[in-house]
């Protein structure tokens, strides 16, 4: 629900303002590998999870819904914004 509120504020912002030029590569780097690392951290809870998850739900197939929604969110976040 976030994500789709997110995308909606972003897409609206670009709707009234029109789109901007955004340069391919940029000489600071700062705060790339925190920002990186924080989107990421559900892997510290995935140990965590499959202790309690229950006997017939497919680690496989969660982590792959998963991982999917998050380049799905992740990709439209940074096209759009």
């Amino acid at each position: 629900v976030i994500a789709g509120l997110w995308l909606f504020m972003l897409a609206s912002r670009a709707w009234t303002h029109g789109p901007t030029r955004l340069s391919v590569a940029t000489s600071s780097q700062y705060g790339l590998i925190g920002t990186l690392l924080f989107n990421f951290a559900f892997m510290s809870v995935l140990p965590s999870w499959a202790n309690e998850k229950k006997p017939g739900v497919s680690v496989a197939l969660s982590f792959s819904w998963a991982m999917a929604y998050i380049v799905i969110v992740y990709s439209g976040i940074g096209i759009m914004g």
